[in-house]
């Protein structure tokens, strides 16, 4: 939680989500930079971080589509707030 909270300092970090699933990444950030020398430099910033173990980045390259449907089941778990709840 402390290298997400650190991230979230720097300006080009749009977001810092935890995550769980395949290849065990704890950790999803957003960033936006300008350059490869901005990527580059943002990912050597990041693998020097204590606790940082690995780091795997992608790019989008192409949005296929949007949908802002939320199921309705969703909504009404929402509303009785029975949605699931962050582990702590």
């Amino acid at each position: 939680m402390a290298i997400g909270k650190e991230l979230l300092k720097r300006e080009d970090v749009a977001y810092v989500a935890r995550t769980v699933g395949q290849f065990n990444i704890d950790l999803k950030v957003e960033v936006f930079v300008r350059s490869n020398d901005d990527l580059i430099n943002l990912i050597e910033d990041v693998k020097a971080m204590r606790g940082v173990k690995e780091l795997i980045w992608s790019e989008i390259i192409d949005v296929v589509g949007r949908t802002n449907h939320i199921p309705a089941e969703t909504l009404a778990a929402l509303k009785r707030k029975e949605a699931i709840r962050p582990i702590r």
